[in-house]
């Protein structure tokens, strides 16, 4: 239960502040990986392929992170601030949730990017990622609690 809530918490505070600031401070971001790194550490012990996957996931992200840093023409595109919030999803959630919800963000940014394209209203500047994320957890949770029949980690029946 307070892994859903506090990941939500983290997701719709880093989106608030990048749709206002286009950045996500590393007050919110750092002691959540902190929190996810402590966790894997102790399910490590018990549960090697699960504790080091959150931990692989992390590394391969900011390594996915700065192979774009280092191409030209993707330099910029995601912001420092977008990957340590995937990689600490990564951390608290494993890399196939992170897979999911990154996935659904990028899909949803898409859309989003290509109708503003497709009506002459291009974007000018950085676009943030932030709010993609959050917006991508919510409709992961709505969509696990419409197969599952219960509101995930709260045992609540879904509407």
């Amino acid at each position: 239960m307070w892994l859903v809530v506090g990941v939500s918490v983290l997701l719709l505070g880093a989106g608030w502040v990048d749709l206002r600031e286009r950045r996500i401070p590393n007050a919110l971001v750092v002691p959540a990986a902190a929190i996810g790194l402590c966790s894997d550490t102790l399910a490590a012990g018990r549960l090697p392929v699960w504790g080091l996957s959150g931990v692989i996931g992390a590394a391969v992200t900011i390594a996915l992170w700065l192979g774009c840093e280092a191409v030209p023409w993707t330099r910029g595109s995601l912001g420092e601030g977008d990957a340590k919030l995937l990689a600490t999803l990564c951390l608290l959630l494993g890399p196939v949730v992170t897979l999911a919800v990154a996935s659904c963000a990028m899909t949803g940014m898409s859309v989003y990017l290509a109708a503003r394209w497709a009506v002459g209203r291009r974007v000018a500047g950085s676009v943030p990622f932030g709010p993609a994320l959050a917006g991508a957890w919510l409709m992961v949770l709505l969509v696990v609690a419409i197969v599952t029949k219960e509101v995930p980690g709260l045992g609540l029946a879904a509407l």
